[in-house]
């Protein structure tokens, strides 16, 4: 997912931000990656320079940034309730131990994207829904792999 950056004291910059599904958010600044130094993006456009540092959210996959010390927030935080349905597989770690947790916390991660992307609030919805059934889905079909093959 990209996000765009927009810094009063950089206006025409292109600067964005990526985050991937899984792994590290980067800074972009015309497409060029900026090097981190010792937890602090360093970027300079036009005479004008700021200290960005990603300040993870609790679950959220989209950082908070803080600019020279000022927090910005790129997108609205996801709601409580969204969190709440988003996690609804999680509940699978109680039964499935460590296969239940693999397939809960992924399907937890892909839910939280999907409220991230820029589709309608019934969609997000679906998506999710969709996302969580299949796991279930897949969850049953691998438990009742595993006893067949137990069985044989």
């Amino acid at each position: 997912m990209e996000y765009k950056i927009n810094l009063p004291e950089m206006e025409n910059a292109d600067l964005k931000l990526t985050v991937p599904f899984w792994g590290k958010a980067r800074i972009f600044l015309n497409d060029r990656e900026i090097e981190k130094d010792n937890g602090v993006y360093k970027i300079f456009y036009g005479g004008n320079e700021a200290s960005v540092t990603l300040k993870a959210n609790f679950l959220d996959p989209v950082p908070t940034l803080l600019v020279n010390d000022k927090s910005l927030s790129l997108v609205e935080p996801i709601k409580w309730y969204e969190y709440v349905w988003s996690a609804l597989p999680v509940i699978l770690i109680f039964q499935g131990g460590f296969m239940g947790a693999l397939l809960g916390i992924t399907t937890f991660r892909f839910n939280t994207n999907v409220f991230r992307a820029d589709k309608s609030v019934f969609m997000k919805y679906l998506l999710t829904l969709g996302l969580n059934l299949l796991c279930g889905i897949a969850f049953f079909a691998i438990v009742l792999f595993i006893e067949t093959l137990r069985r044989s």
